[in-house]
């Protein structure tokens, strides 16, 4: 960590950052153990279709139904340890030439309409899974319903947002500058 990001974890205000830091990143890790869960299991869920179909001519039923929501499970239950992590996606062919500051303002600007983004389309997957929980909105074959699934959206885009706002806070201080990554990473037990 840069003297910045050391003097900034000794105060209140880092110390808070640097716990809220810590729980964010157990929680979004822990999501992703989920969406790995689900991957093997729709993996397998369509390797059993296959063979069914192949070897009996008889699929498994509703297969297509509980792909459909695991896919759902895999995307949203990993994208905020993604981001948390910085393994996503970044084009930065002209940006590595601008000065530090410059970077840190326009990293700070995406970062901020980043955050709107996400609370939007958190908010309103919540407000549609709700709509969807009054309406009793199922699955076609398996009669599924389809608001808790839409509440994982909502809940993996609070968890990105979050990500987000942890990442914004680091960067107005000066942190992550040099490192690109959280305090907490994989490797690191801070107690």
């Amino acid at each position: 960590m840069n003297p910045v990001g050391q003097s900034f974890a000794a105060k209140p205000l880092g110390r808070a950052v640097s716990r809220l830091t810590k729980i964010i990143y157990q929680v979004s890790r822990w999501l992703s153990f989920v969406s790995v869960a689900a991957a093997a299991g729709m993996m397998f869920l369509i390797a059993a279709d296959v063979f069914m179909r192949r070897v009996f001519h008889a699929p498994i039923f509703g297969t297509y139904d509980v792909i459909k929501v695991l896919l759902v499970v895999i995307v949203f239950c990993a994208v905020a340890y993604v981001m948390s992590v910085r393994e996503h996606v970044v084009v930065d062919s002209i940006t590595h030439l601008y000065p530090k500051r410059f970077r840190r303002v326009i990293t700070g600007i995406s970062q901020i309409l980043s955050m709107l983004i996400l609370a939007l389309i958190g908010w309103q997957s919540f407000n549609y899974g709700m709509a969807m929980l009054r309406v009793g909105e199922r699955l076609v074959l398996l009669k599924i319903p389809m608001s808790p699934f839409v509440f994982i959206v909502a809940f993996g885009y609070v968890i990105f947002f979050i990500v987000v706002l942890v990442q914004f806070i680091l960067t107005l201080a000066g942190v992550d500058e040099d490192t690109g990554q959280l305090p907490v990473t994989a490797g690191e037990d801070n107690g």
